[in-house]
């Protein structure tokens, strides 16, 4: 197997053509090898092959990251080709339409797991070579709704504000050991071209990769 290690590797999971895509490119502008993870290729294949054809070191996962197990084995994978990450980006969210009165608890207990239990499966993984390396950046695109949720978007609430404290505790925890967690609250419709594109949303994460304690974001809103 070709070894495609170029001492920095960025993980993004929920690897969509907007923000995920956006990110990715961008980091691979720095020298990035790239790890991702979408639940539909389709889309971002074209993309992919594009950073491929430029000779960015690329490793595209699809799949559901609900499933632990398996989510685990790509993760093991990106290792194999590139090394440990440095950097962490998870992009994914779900939520069913919907207000709280009428939400379905197995619906909520399914969003749940891709919006704050594949997160933190990701974590977990990734935290013993940002441990050993004594550096490494946590970012998770949050939504507008974890500051002001939506009533006919409950399950998605729910789920951003979950992610949103996940972020915070972990960067309380993870500051002391020169981890920096970032959580970017993206209030409204992503867009190219328009209010919020995903290029210059992108700009952010590595504005948050870059920056320095103690000058550390742990939370910015774009909007």
């Amino acid at each position: 197997m070709k070894d495609s290690r170029t001492g920095k590797t960025i993980w993004v999971l929920g690897c969509g053509p907007g923000i995920g895509m956006s990110v990715a490119e961008r980091f691979a502008w720095e020298g990035f090898s790239l790890g991702l993870v979408t639940l539909d290729a389709g889309p971002i294949a074209p993309m992919v092959q594009g950073l491929r054809e430029t000779g960015v070191g690329v490793e595209l996962a699809e799949g559901d990251m609900r499933d632990d197990e398996w989510l685990l084995s790509r993760l093991s994978l990106f290792d194999d080709l590139f090394g440990p990450p440095s950097v962490l980006v998870y992009n994914a969210s779900a939520g069913v339409p919907g207000p709280p009165s009428g939400l379905c608890t197995k619906d909520l207990s399914t969003d749940l797991a891709t919006n704050l239990l594949a997160p933190l499966t990701a974590v977990q993984h990734a935290l013993p070579a940002f441990r050993q390396a004594k550096a490494g950046t946590i970012i998770f695109t949050g939504g507008g709704t974890a500051l002001k949720p939506q009533t006919d978007r409950a399950s998605g609430s729910i789920g951003k504000c979950a992610l949103r404290q996940l972020a915070l505790l972990l960067g309380q925890e993870l500051e002391q050991e020169n981890i920096h967690v970032a959580v970017v609250n993206v209030a409204g419709f992503v867009e190219r071209g328009g209010a919020l594109d995903p290029a210059a949303i992108a700009e952010r994460y590595w504005t948050l990769h870059t920056q320095r304690p103690p000058n550390w974001d742990r939370e910015i809103e774009v909007r």
